[in-house]
């Protein structure tokens, strides 16, 4: 089964991509970065950019069997440990 991921960089998505392709699932990412996508995901996942044209988007939705929407904002942990970082680096929160 094709399956399009959107959020293929983040956190989940770098843990489903190769579950997914061990499985023998090809994969389509819905990118931001083609770059950060080749070097995470590797050549075998086949990237677009949201970037791309309507046409090109819906092209590659058509072709897909399965969606998965992992896009998103950044989760509160992810805030919280930012947060953390700059008290850190300031020696005292307030």
């Amino acid at each position: 089964m094709r399956v399009l991921i959107t959020g293929a960089n983040g956190f989940i998505g770098r843990a489903l991509v190769p579950i997914l392709r061990r499985e023998g699932h090809p994969l389509i990412a819905l990118v931001r970065s083609m770059e950060r996508a080749r070097s995470l995901l590797g050549a075998e996942v086949e990237a677009v950019a949201l970037s791309a044209s309507a046409h090109a988007l819906r092209e590659a939705l058509e072709r897909s069997d399965a969606v998965v929407n992992l896009a998103g904002e950044r989760s509160r942990a992810d805030a919280g440990r930012r947060r953390a970082a700059e008290c850190w680096s300031r020696a005292a929160c307030s």
